[in-house]
């Protein structure tokens, strides 16, 4: 009866892991390839304007509703902070053009789990950008 008793004890603890780590890898794939096109619609393109730059709003209003949506089965709560920097320096960027931003998405899992990834995302200059 012991020996039943722990096993079952085992298989639950078993799948409760796997459960975990299966979420936890929907989560990583999900923030890794978030796609580049929620950065690129939130780069106001005005003619004639040789820096381009993120806008803010606009990026952080598309992330948050992505995430919320591909994300729903995965948690139960889902914050995201934006941090803007300039890319010749790596400093804050304090103005509003601002040409490389990191995101960290951060929230809660499972019971008390807390889970968090970072991803950079910045504007470089090429053949099509002018240089």
């Amino acid at each position: 009866m012991i020996i039943i008793f722990l096993s079952s004890l085992l298989i639950g603890f078993m799948f409760n892991v796997f459960t975990l780590s299966n979420r936890l890898t929907t989560l990583n794939q999900i923030i890794n390839n978030t796609p580049i096109q929620l950065f690129e619609n939130s780069i106001p393109l005005i003619d004639g304007e040789n820096n381009l730059y993120f806008d803010k709003t606009k990026l952080y209003n598309n992330l948050i509703n992505y995430y919320n949506s591909s994300l729903k089965n995965c948690t139960k709560t889902v914050n995201i902070d934006l941090y803007f920097y300039n890319q010749e320096d790596q400093s804050i960027c304090v103005n509003n053009e601002c040409d490389a931003v990191e995101v960290n998405v951060y929230g809660k899992c499972v019971l008390t789990y807390q889970y968090s990834r970072t991803i950079f995302f910045e504007i470089h200059k090429g053949a099509r950008y002018g240089s």
